[in-house]
């Protein structure tokens, strides 16, 4: 359960307005993306931060052409994404997008959002920066980096371990090391929801389920993410494997398999 998706920081110019980044998010063609993981056999695109299978998934895109109400996505609208660029007053600005060097899907994720961010009129550029400070330079509040390509997957079923590290705790101004949140987004109410939500996860899980869905829609809302899309995961089995068992957050379970 992975969702691909890139940091927009809200605290950086022209990200600072809620415009842009719903028009980026409007602009991005996603089918690209998907057919640079390998096709749709390999990923789906997706608008959303919680990735399918998890408690809480409703599937929801309002940055597409055409919405729906099945929360498909149907295509980037680039029209109403430059109509929102247009009255933000952002034109011109300059914006630089980071990753670091691998995997070339990723790279190439970040390439289209480059294009896409130049056909909105910015001044938009990509930079690499390898492995070792990637994440310590990117997530510090003092290099105030716009975009940041990223991908979170589960360590556990529960929409939590993805909505819950979007409160204020994982953005620490100043500090990359302690940072997670490179969209440096903070706000206490939402807090208070995830709060909420976790504890009734235990004791309501149906109740926990619609807040989650809730908060999902609310943030995807407030586009703090550029999400691109959910990969799947495909298994080849021999007819001489038995037992085969799959965890939507492990994968298949190695130990349980037998062969003939």
């Amino acid at each position: 359960m992975v969702t691909g998706f890139m940091f927009l920081n809200v605290n950086a110019p022209p990200f600072n307005q809620l415009r842009v980044r719903r028009a980026v998010n409007l602009a991005l063609g996603r089918r690209q993306i998907v057919n640079s993981y390998g096709g749709t056999l390999a990923a789906q695109p997706t608008c959303q931060i919680l990735p399918p299978q998890l408690p809480g998934y409703r599937r929801y895109c309002p940055y597409t052409r055409d919405p729906s109400a099945g929360g498909r996505w149907h295509g980037p609208d680039l029209a109403r994404a430059r109509r929102l660029v247009a009255a933000s007053g952002t034109i011109g600005m300059k914006v630089t997008v980071w990753n670091d060097p691998t995997p070339q899907a990723g790279v190439d994720e970040t390439r289209d959002t480059v294009a896409t961010l130049r056909q909105l009129g910015y001044r938009a550029s990509l930079r690499l920066l390898p492995d070792s400070t990637y994440f310590t330079y990117t997530n510090d509040s003092r290099n105030h980096a716009q975009v940041i390509e990223a991908g979170w997957s589960a360590d556990y079923p529960s929409a939590n371990d993805f909505i819950g590290k979007l409160t204020c705790n994982y953005f620490v101004p100043s500090n990359g090391l302690a940072t997670t949140d490179a969209s440096e987004f903070c706000d206490p109410a939402l807090d208070k929801q995830d709060a909420r939500a976790a504890v009734l996860q235990t004791t309501d899980p149906l109740a926990a389920d619609a807040l989650w869905a809730r908060l999902d829609r609310e943030l995807t809302d407030l586009a703090i993410w550029l999400p691109t899309v959910t990969p799947n995961e495909t298994d080849l089995i021999s007819h001489r494997i038995g037992n085969y068992q799959y965890n939507p957050v492990w994968g298949a379970l190695i130990d349980q398999l037998w062969t003939r």
